[in-house]
């Protein structure tokens, strides 16, 4: 069968099913997609692959195919990004590190390839619609005082759930505003003290336990006197050009 007749015989199967009625599909080619865990050498350009196939959310670890590949010249990483459609030969047992005995659907490639994390995050995108901001006091260099704000921007989807990507840069644009209260005493954004802009490289640019997020120092913030706290609004642009947009009301201004 040429490359296309295979693509286009081949079936989606649900995890649970294609390891529960496993002897259903033997024979057949699958569709999935996944994340090298572990590359393990058989024989000369053949070697198995240990791929989960379902992000957990925090990365990929759940949903585990053995996948063999034979007479492949191409080198395979842990870590890649694969598309693979192979032909169900049964279930595989092997030895996990702690000694005991694993059991997984195993599949023979006949396609593949390896599949650029930027257009994962691309289609990972696509469910964004929303934009929920943090930011946090920080000390960046050797003295004890902070010297600006960290930005945490977490992009989230209709469920309200942080949305894990990486692989491309997205541009953030950055207005900071002190606050007023109207007669009713409502609090209102105020006078503009700071515009900018920065960029998105991961999720965890929006997770404030990690390295990322956006700097501002305090000496960029043109705040008022006695003005100490306010409003920052972050506006994200996505891939598909669509723009989200968050606010956080309690950034430190000084």
């Amino acid at each position: 069968m040429s490359r296309d007749e295979i693509i286009s015989s081949s079936i989606e199967v649900p995890y649970g099913d294609l390891f529960r009625y496993n002897e259903k599909y033997v024979g057949k080619v699958v569709h999935m997609k996944g994340q090298v865990l572990q590359v393990s050498e058989t024989g000369t350009d053949d070697f198995v692959v240990r791929l989960s196939t379902k992000d957990s959310g925090y990365g990929y670890y759940d949903d585990i195919v053995w996948v063999e590949f034979r007479n492949t010249k191409e080198r395979i990483l842990e870590d890649d990004m694969l598309d693979v459609y192979g032909e169900v030969v049964g279930i595989q047992k092997y030895t996990a590190v702690l000694g005991n005995e694993v059991s997984i659907p195993a599949v023979v490639v006949k396609v593949y390839s390896i599949v650029d994390t930027g257009e994962i995050a691309v289609d990972q995108l696509s469910s964004a619609t929303s934009l929920s901001v943090s930011t946090m006091s920080k000390n960046w260099d050797s003295d004890a005082d902070d010297d600006g704000i960290i930005i945490y921007p977490t992009i989230k989807d209709s469920n309200g759930n942080s949305i894990k990507w990486a692989g491309l840069e997205l541009p953030v644009s950055v207005k900071i505003y002190t606050t007023n209260y109207n007669s009713n005493f409502q609090q209102y954004k105020d006078k503009l003290v700071y515009t900018g802009t920065g960029t998105l490289s991961s999720w965890e640019d929006g997770n404030m336990f990690s390295e990322g997020g956006i700097k501002v120092p305090y000496t960029q913030i043109n705040a008022p006197s006695g003005e100490d706290y306010g409003w920052t609004y972050v506006t994200v642009t996505l891939p598909d050009g669509k723009q989200i947009e968050g606010v956080d009301k309690f950034t430190s201004l000084r």
